[in-house]
């Protein structure tokens, strides 16, 4: 069920564990989201369209991770965008007023970092299969696969995943 987050953005919770939820945000052309703080790490992946961020530009493909702590001010699109976010409080409305009122408030959390589609490199971990990671810390790990048609792969990675296409 999708619920509108402002005009123009909408949430769709996918999963709501413990200690993390992940959502799908779709931005309609020209919406955003307002300057807010997080207080969880987030992961974003972003899966078509594009995000404006302060001066930096997002695209499909791109990986943006926002420590705890850290703000953003204006999170916007200006031709749409649907993305992916894991470690969010969009959903919780408590949550998500904590985060806009705090973002008004000093302080500094760590520094959000990058990484764009064509970067990073891949890691052929079984025939046909590639993994690249994104993150990681004694907690959790972040990672894109990519499995060719057939491929398979022995392992089993724990955790939520999220099938992009194919």
């Amino acid at each position: 069920r999708w619920s509108r987050v402002v005009d123009g953005v909408r949430v769709k919770l996918l999963n709501e564990g413990t200690g993390t939820r992940s959502v799908l945000v779709e931005f309609d052309a020209g919406a955003a989201l307002p300057m807010h703080r997080h207080h969880e790490h987030e992961q974003c992946l972003v899966l078509r369209g594009d995000l404006q961020m302060d001066d930096l530009d997002i695209r499909a493909g791109d990986y943006h991770e926002a420590p705890a702590g850290s703000r953003h001010g204006r999170v916007g699109s200006t031709g749409g965008a649907l993305i992916y976010l894991r470690g969010v409080s969009l959903g919780d409305t408590k949550s998500v007023v904590r985060d806009m009122l705090t973002a008004w408030l000093p302080g500094r959390g760590g520094t959000p970092r990058t990484v764009r589609e064509a970067e990073g490199a891949w890691a052929d971990i079984a025939p046909g299969a590639r993994l690249k990671p994104l993150f990681e810390d004694s907690e959790e790990a972040s990672m894109l696969l990519r499995l060719e048609p057939g491929a398979r792969v022995a392992s089993v990675f724990p955790g939520e995943c999220l099938v992009i296409e194919g």
